[in-house]
């Protein structure tokens, strides 16, 4: 079906749109100009791949295309992975200045970057796999919509904070990395490739030496490349995240959804089917502006405060309908208010569309949560 640089892709079951990847042994740099074959190179990257995958899918929420280990035919160092196609941009997050970023701006080599920085690169060889900007990469083609971009902004920030305080708690640095994206079948986002020491410059916290592909890269460092591949490994799998760090991390969402009482889930639901079929990653709450003060201001605090702070809330509330009004005046984002019907529906209509100057808010239909999201789709597609 495809054969890369350092892995080949086959068709396997085309009905459920599964392919099988095959890991090889061969390792290159400067876009292929240098290649080697180093022996047990496919199988530690393939393990590595399936330790990170499975980590940021499952404990993270990032939904990735690898499946399983395939282990059924004769081919060695196989995953089986969602189909999917590939967009043609590169992802790279840098959490230190270094490589190709140091040789752009003149910043301190190997110091720590205020925040981490996404950039993204043509993906062709050809071209040398330029930088490109996220309106150009839309302008040509490269990315479908600039809401596209977003997700994938979104998803890679989202790895980077698991990721680094994943490889922090083994005592490793995660310098920068490399990610790429592609489409399944009914057109959501998912991480492709592979997370490996290949796509990964790593540090030990320690000492400073790399046990990344500069082993490779700079053959004057006399380090063994497949001894800093297994030590990484080696010290990820004995050595998972924390939940509870995990939690602390505070990594935030798209969207926000919060609904005043439990009796509004049902115009909640609405809201989120939309979200769910647009592949937007939201968070659900039930917190009543009246009854949990104290909840909503942490909450909130939280969210504005997050790695990637919600570009729209969506605030769904009956009676006197406090809740996106309270919002509003706590956020910088957009607040849309969805009233709930009731006894007498013009109270919650009135109470979301009578807000003072300063607190901006607006308003759908009656129980509309459907428009809601809608709208807020809308919202992120201009970002």
């Amino acid at each position: 079906m495809y054969a890369g640089k350092v892995k080949t892709v086959y068709d396997w079951d085309e009905e459920r749109d599964v392919v099988v990847i095959v890991f090889t042994d061969r390792i290159t740099a400067g876009n292929g100009e240098s290649s080697k074959i180093i022996d047990g190179k496919g199988a530690i990257n393939l393990k590595t791949s399936q330790l990170l995958f499975e980590f940021l899918e499952q404990d993270c929420k990032i939904p990735t295309h690898f499946i399983s280990l395939e282990t059924s035919s004769q081919n060695q160092n196989a995953m089986l992975a969602v189909k999917l196609k590939i967009i043609p941009l590169e992802v790279v997050v840098r959490n230190v200045c270094f490589g190709s970023f140091a040789r752009r701006y003149k910043y301190t080599l190997k110091k720590p970057l205020p925040q981490p920085i996404v950039e993204f690169f043509v993906k062709d060889d050809v071209l040398g796999d330029p930088l490109i900007d996220r309106s150009v990469a839309v302008q040509m083609g490269y990315a479908s919509s600039m809401s596209d971009i977003k997700l994938m902004e979104y998803y890679a920030l989202r790895a980077n904070a698991a990721l680094k305080a994943y490889f922090d708690e083994n005592g490793l640095i995660l310098v920068d990395f490399k990610l790429e994206f592609g489409k399944d079948s009914n057109g959501k986002i998912l991480l492709g490739d592979e997370i490996s020491m290949d796509s990964c410059r790593v540090w030990c916290r320690e000492s400073g030496v790399c046990y990344d592909k500069d082993r490779f890269r700079k053959p004057e460092l006399g380090l063994d490349l497949m001894e800093g591949y297994e030590l990484v490994y080696e010290r990820l799998k004995n050595h998972h995240l924390h939940p509870d760090k995990l939690n602390e991390l505070n990594i935030g969402s798209f969207v926000v959804v919060l609904a005043g009482s439990k009796s509004d889930t049902d115009v909640a639901n609405k809201a989120l089917l939309v979200l769910k079929d647009h592949h937007i990653p939201f968070d659900f709450r039930v917190i009543s502006a009246h009854r949990d003060v104290k909840k909503l201001d942490s909450y909130l605090h939280t969210c504005e405060n997050s790695t990637h702070s919600p570009k729209v809330y969506i605030c769904i509330a009956g009676l006197s309908a406090a809740l996106p009004g309270a919002v509003a005046a706590r956020v910088s984002a957009p607040v849309i208010g969805v009233p709930v019907s009731g006894k007498i529906n013009l109270d919650s209509i009135l109470s979301i569309v009578q807000m003072p100057p300063g607190i901006p808010t607006a308003a759908v239909g009656l129980d509309n949560g459907t428009n809601a999201s809608l709208l807020a789709l809308r919202i992120l597609s201009s970002y």
